[in-house]
């Protein structure tokens, strides 16, 4: 009699793939929302000049009737000069990985490489901002630290500042609305802060939060609110000094700006680009190929007098 064979059955698959690429953690990009945009021109060397011309002041003191000619007041200009820097990042895409992996490489790198030029572009406009913008220390706050907790008297004394250095608001007035709960929203200054410090600034007297406005057109996605005449833009990519403070906490820079306060150049006939080579130069066995970015940039700041830096430790953390 002939013997019965078996088949042993394989393991049921315990394993489903979605189509669907989750979304990637990436912070709100506030830094350039405010920035003047220019361009630099090819084939006229490294330096991008930009140039403001100073006031004369005034003259109150009459002419007389003797027909003597007054002195001459003499025309000065303030040259900025930016020299332009270039950034740029690459990986390899191996052939082996095109062949075989179910998502699109390509186009997965090409998100994550634009991802990585937009987060740079706004650190390095953060972190000039850091380094060169005036301080001012939060003073008012009860948490005894140097600097304080923000409160109204910080911001306020900020607005003054400005409004004695002539620095002009960004934003238009936002008439009052027929609206429970809203209010009008008066001519502001910009600020751009840590989301670390939304806790804080919710309890500052007079803050009103975007959702109390009486017109919801023309709010950004980052911003998070207004007190008096300074409306705040938030970021998890905000500026933070770690253990600056005089108690050893965290210090977090919040920049006030006004208009044309600090630009950012770019170059022309080098705009942002993604390049992608099937193969890489020279390789032994042509293995490989490269996905990339390329641009040029700097930021600079144009009037120091038009925006600061004002700097707070946590209340509330």
């Amino acid at each position: 009699m002939a013997l019965s064979t078996s088949t042993v059955l394989t393991p049921a698959v315990n394993l489903s793939y979605t189509n669907i690429m989750l979304s990637i953690p990436f912070p709100t990009l506030i830094h350039n929302l405010f920035a003047m945009k220019f361009i630099a021109p090819a084939h006229s060397g490294e330096i991008f000049r930009m140039r403001r011309p100073n006031r004369l002041g005034t003259s109150p003191v009459p002419l007389g009737n003797s027909g003597t000619v007054i002195p001459s007041k003499t025309a000065t200009i303030i040259n900025i000069d930016s020299k332009m820097d270039f950034y740029a990042a690459w990986v390899y895409v191996n052939e082996q990985t095109t062949l075989f992996a179910q998502d699109p490489i390509i186009t997965m790198y090409s998100e994550l490489l634009g991802m990585d030029l937009r987060e740079t572009e706004d650190m390095l406009t953060r972190d000039m901002l850091a380094s060169t913008a005036s301080a001012i220390n939060c003073t008012h706050g009860t948490n005894g630290d140097l600097a304080t907790n923000i409160t109204r008297s910080d911001i306020d004394l900020i607005y003054r500042t400005l409004q004695a250095n002539n620095a002009k608001t960004i934003s238009q007035m936002i008439d009052g609305a027929d609206k429970y709960g809203t209010g009008p929203i008066r001519n502001c200054y910009m600020a751009m802060c840590h989301t670390d410090l939304t806790p804080d600034l919710q309890i500052v007297y007079g803050f009103r939060p975007t959702a109390e406005y009486p017109a919801q057109s023309g709010i950004g996605q980052s911003e998070f609110g207004s007190v008096g005449n300074v409306r705040f833009w938030t970021s998890s990519a905000g500026s933070v000094i770690p253990n600056a403070s005089a108690n050893g906490e965290n210090v977090y820079n919040i920049f006030v700006t006004g208009i044309e306060a600090y630009g950012v150049v770019d170059q022309e006939n080098y705009p942002e680009q993604f390049r992608f080579s099937s193969k890489e130069l020279n390789p032994p066995l042509m293995l490989n190929a490269t996905a990339a970015y390329v641009t040029a940039m700097v930021p600079r700041i144009l009037n120091d007098a038009w925006i600061l830096a004002m700097r707070a430790t946590l209340l509330i953390s």
